[in-house]
C-alpha cells in the first residue's frame, strides 16, 4: 500500500484530498528546514572574538564612573561656583546679578529688584520673607550673606511716609501700602466696599473677611471717610430681587420678602416694620441700614 492509499484509509479521506495532503507536508518542512541552510550552509556566520568587544566595554564602564563622580547628587544643594561667590551683601543696594550668584530663583529675583524700584526697603533679614514666593529653603541660600549698612540717601530709595487716604476713593495701589495687605486683600476690600455702595464707618472695615488684627489697625489708622459722603442706596420697590440678595446687608431671605410683599401688599410701614421687628436683613443695626435703602414707594 502505497503513501497515497494510507492517508486514504487512515483519514477517510479521497485520493485528491490525500495527494494534497501530502504535497502540504512537504511543503512546510522545506519552509522549517530554510533558515537552517542559510544560516550555517548558504551563509555560515563567522565566530567572534569576545575579548576585544570585553575590554572596550570595561574601559567604557570605568569611564562612566569618572564622569558620575563629577555630578553632585540631585539630592545635595548644587554649590555656588567659586568664581561667583560673592561673599556677603546688602539687599537694598545689591545687583540682580549678585541675587543670581546665590542661587536664588530669577523670578525671585525680578521681585525683589521691582520691590526696591516702587521705594522699599529691608531693614532686617526677616523683611525678605514678606516677597512672596521666597520661602524658608529659598532665604538659606542667602540669608547668611545678608549684611545691612546705613548708606547715603543718593544711593539708597528711603521709604516715603504714608499719607492718609479717602477709603471710598482708595485704589488697589494705596492699599498694597499698607502693612499686612496685599493684592488678594486690596481686591476683597475695594469688592466688599463696592457690593456695599461705599463705608461710612471704619467700624465696618471689621466686615471684610480675612482681614487680620495688624491689618484692621492699619487701614483704620491710615484711611478717612468723608463727612459728607453718602452711599449709594438701593431703591428696594424698584430693585430686582438679585441686586437686594447679593447686598451684604440685605441678602438672600430678604430679597424673597420683598418679592412677596410686592405681590402682596407693599408699603413704607410694613418694610419699616419689619426693619424694626424682624431679623430676615443681615444687617441688624436699623439705623446703618438705612442709610443705604430706599424703601421708595
Amino acid at each position: 500500500m502505497n503513501l497515497i492509499e494510507r492517508c486514504k484509509s487512515f483519514f477517510g479521506i479521497s485520493k485528491k484530498e490525500a495527494q494534497g495532503f501530502i504535497v502540504l507536508q512537504v511543503t512546510l518542512c522545506f519552509v522549517l528546514t530554510i533558515p537552517f541552510f542559510t544560516e550555517y550552509i548558504i551563509y555560515p556566520q563567522k565566530r567572534i572574538d569576545i575579548s576585544e568587544s570585553k575590554v572596550s566595554l570595561d574601559s567604557l564602564v570605568r569611564l562612566f564612573q569618572v564622569q558620575s563622580k563629577s555630578f553632585p547628587d540631585k539630592k545635595d544643594p548644587v554649590p555656588i561656583p567659586p568664581d561667583k561667590f560673592v561673599g556677603s551683601f546688602d539687599p537694598n543696594i545689591a545687583s540682580k546679578e549678585v541675587f543670581l550668584s546665590t542661587g536664588l530663583k530669577p523670578k525671585l529675583v525680578e521681585r525683589i529688584i521691582r520691590f526696591r524700584e516702587k521705594g522699599g526697603k529691608f531693614w532686617g533679614k526677616e523683611d525678605l520673607l514678606k516677597i512672596y514666593g521666597l520661602d524658608k529653603k529659598e532665604f538659606e541660600k542667602i540669608g547668611p550673606f545678608l549684611t545691612f549698612q546705613s548708606h547715603p540717601k543718593s544711593t539708597l530709595i528711603e521709604k516715603k511716609a504714608l499719607e492718609v487716604f479717602d477709603i471710598n476713593k482708595a485704589d488697589s495701589t494705596s492699599l498694597e501700602q499698607l502693612n499686612g495687605i496685599g493684592p488678594a486683600l486690596a481686591q476683597r476690600i475695594l469688592k466688599y466696599k463696592s457690593a456695599l455702595g461705599g463705608f461710612v464707618s471704619k467700624d465696618q472695615y471689621s466686615e471684610i473677611y480675612g482681614l487680620k488684627d495688624n491689618a484692621l489697625v492699619q487701614l483704620k489708622t491710615y484711611t478717612f471717610i468723608d463727612k459728607i459722603f453718602e452711599p449709594e442706596k438701593i431703591d428696594l420697590y424698584s430693585a430686582d430681587f438679585k441686586k437686594i440678595a447679593s447686598h451684604p446687608y440685605l441678602g438672600y431671605q430678604a430679597a424673597k420678602c420683598i418679592s412677596k410683599l410686592k405681590k402682596t401688599g407693599y408699603s413704607r410701614e410694613t418694610i419699616q416694620s419689619i426693619i424694626q421687628n424682624d431679623t430676615i436683613f443681615k444687617c441688624r443695626n436699623s439705623e446703618l441700614l438705612f442709610r443705604y435703602i430706599e424703601i421708595g414707594q
